[in-house]
């Protein structure tokens, strides 16, 4: 059984960021329980509509069951969010608002036999739909020692990626349940700080288990062509990976002209005692991304993008970007002029610690 007291994360600032309007259209491509998904028909009644997709299975019928009170104003389309237009019947500039929340829920972390939490002995699943794809203890027996490596420095963004791959391949077949993995990790790598050690070799094998980075990049290339002109784009992130992808593709999109980037102020964050945050393994800050559709841009004009995030119990950061930036700007690498780089990837230079990268437009 479900929460139903799940407290949906951003649910203010996500209803004003789409900036839902009376009789408009909405999509939430990843409705979980459905808490966002309440607040914006609330918001865009009485005849405003919404397409509700999540390829979970339980957290689409947790949904339906909440939100049957709206009738026909909500439509749910079971699969992935990778491409929701085709599987939601969405043509060309016909949804005035899109909203995405990347990543796990804690329901879905509470129920041990879905196999997404190490505190919790299930099988090594970890499928957000358990009925289509390999099981993560079915992925990982078949991958190669580079294929897992792959995995833990992309997703994971693990330092001991090249150790743990050689030890997760040589292990594999012994790998039934969550407490397997987690006790073996455990004995390979140090304990760092509060976190667990399987933490991010957890989160690097759900997000190839349920590709979740490839979904994304499927959907930030499918959004904008169903906005229509003025339409918003809203996506909540708390994984550094895919902080990246959205802020690289808002860059691009704006310069090209078919975004604008929305500069806000500071958002109320989750803390560091988060649910939310700790379902994300507590390792990266939660981000709020707004983008907003344009048809064109004036000839000259320079888009901006800021985003600002906390990171739990380190304080505040936040970086600017602009399509027209100078020409010893490094992407990556905030503030930095490319000498400076340039030296430090020849080892001629290491920053102190009092040396920081500058931030920019706080």
């Amino acid at each position: 059984m479900l929460n139903s007291g799940h407290e949906s994360v951003f649910l203010s600032e996500c209803v004003s960021g789409l900036v839902v309007q009376t009789g408009g259209h909405y999509v939430d491509a990843t409705v979980g329980l459905g808490g966002h998904a309440e607040a914006i028909l609330e918001a865009s009644g009485p005849n405003g509509t919404l397409t509700a997709v999540d390829r979970d299975p339980t957290s689409l019928a947790f949904s339906r069951e909440r939100l049957a009170r709206f009738g026909d104003r909500v439509r749910f389309v079971a699969g992935n969010f990778d491409r929701f237009d085709e599987r939601g019947g969405l043509g060309p500039a016909s949804v005035d608002g899109i909203l995405a929340d990347l990543g796990v829920s804690s329901p879905q972390l509470d129920r041990e036999e879905r196999g997404f939490s190490f505190m919790r002995r299930g099988p090594l699943d970890m499928r957000m739909d358990p009925t289509q794809g390999m099981t993560a203890m079915e992925l990982l027996s078949r991958a190669t020692e580079q294929e897992i490596e792959e995995w833990l420095r992309v997703a994971g963004e693990d330092r001991f990626a090249r150790k743990l791959a050689r030890r997760l391949f040589e292990s594999a077949p012994g790998f039934k349940t969550t407490a397997d993995l987690a006790s073996a990790v455990s004995l390979w790598v140090p304990r760092r700080g509060k976190s667990h050690p399987a933490t991010r070799v957890f989160l690097a094998l759900r997000m190839a288990v349920n590709q979740e980075l490839e979904s994304l990049d499927e959907f930030l290339k499918r959004a904008p062509t169903v906005l229509k002109s003025g339409g918003r784009l809203v996506v909540i992130t708390f994984h550094s990976s895919e902080d990246r992808k959205v802020k690289w593709f808002g860059r691009s999109a704006a310069a090209e002209g078919l975004l604008k980037i929305i500069t806000k102020s500071r958002w109320n964050l989750p803390t560091r005692n988060s649910r939310r945050t700790r379902a994300v393994g507590a390792l990266n800050c939660g981000c709020l991304k707004k983008f907003e559709h344009r048809v064109s841009l004036s000839a000259g004009r320079p888009v901006s993008m800021t985003t600002r995030a906390t990171n739990p119990g380190r304080g505040e950061r936040g970086f600017s970007f602009s399509p027209s930036l100078p020409e010893n700007f490094l992407p990556g690498f905030p503030g930095w002029c490319r000498a400076t780089v340039d030296r430090i990837r020849n080892k001629k230079f290491q920053p102190s610690r009092t040396e920081r990268p500058r931030q920019l437009n706080f």
